[in-house]
């Protein structure tokens, strides 16, 4: 994000930064979606014994 921010000004830089936003978002909905589920899975799994 950092680095889209500090282009200079361009025709193509309020793309670049519309472009940087939706995979920002994207990322942290889809982590934030499947958190629970990675958690849930990796507690049950080390309190069930082996075998």
């Amino acid at each position: 994000m950092a680095l889209a921010l500090a282009l200079p000004e361009s025709p193509a830089k309020s793309a670049i930064l519309a472009a940087t936003y939706a995979v920002v978002l994207f990322s942290i909905v889809v982590q934030g979606s499947t958190l629970g589920l990675v958690a849930r899975k990796t507690l049950f799994d080390k309190e069930t014994p082996p075998g």
